[in-house]
């Protein structure tokens, strides 16, 4: 029996292959220390190191001629450091007694509400970026090694989304394609994978309930 899933056109391309599913570790658990000050002082640690491994991507990427592509990640590795995230964060441990791990997270939520309040259909589409940074700084404080490694050759990756910084690790073409519950043809994993060739299929409204497995 065959199933027909529909979504969004994120990059063109007509693909066969085996389905990987794909659901990166959640980086939640609780972390201790001794003071608010220390805890501040780990999360500008790992913003600095989200920053340096965005950075670095980007002269990657620039490195194989691919400056435009690479302009994605110079921005985000400036957004991983921003002062308004910083601040924002101490100011809810501070003043709310709120921990590292929640005060991030609600920080980068409120961040990620306020573009996707805008008009503006391309600042929205932005606000999937403050979930990738917000992302690549709680897996520095927890140690994680973030990304995909193992795919079979010819996967295609199911997955809640994908952020950018995963899409480009695709580039190389041992992955046939992906297909997301989430994410839209403007946003940066969209066009990533147009620019790397890598057919995908976007907001498949049925894999939405992956998110629940994670």
């Amino acid at each position: 029996m065959s199933i027909h899933l529909k979504g969004a056109g994120g990059a063109p391309g007509i693909v066969l292959g085996r389905a990987v599913l794909y659901l990166p570790a959640k980086a939640d658990t609780a972390l201790a220390y001794s003071s608010v000050e220390d805890a501040l002082a780990h999360l500008a640690a790992a913003q600095a190191t989200a920053a340096q491994s965005l950075s670095a991507l980007a002269e990657r990427l620039r490195g194989e001629g691919r400056a435009e592509e690479a302009g994605i990640f110079d921005a985000q590795a400036m957004l991983a450091e921003d002062q308004f995230l910083s601040d924002e964060v101490a100011r809810r441990m501070r003043d709310q007694g709120a921990p590292l791990i929640g005060a991030i997270a609600a920080t980068v939520g409120q961040m990620r509400a306020d573009l996707q309040a805008l008009d503006d259909p391309y600042l929205r589409e932005r606000a999937a970026d403050m979930d990738a940074i917000g992302s690549s700084i709680l897996a520095v404080l927890h140690g994680d090694a973030a990304g995909l490694h193992d795919l079979p050759a010819g996967a295609i990756i199911i997955a809640p989304d994908l952020t950018p910084a995963e899409t480009a690790e695709l580039r190389g073409g041992t992955v046939a394609g992906f297909a997301t519950a989430y994410g839209g043809p403007t946003g940066h994993t969209a066009i990533l994978a147009r620019a790397l060739g890598i057919p995908a299929v976007l907001s498949v409204c049925i894999l939405c309930s992956i998110r629940v497995a994670r």
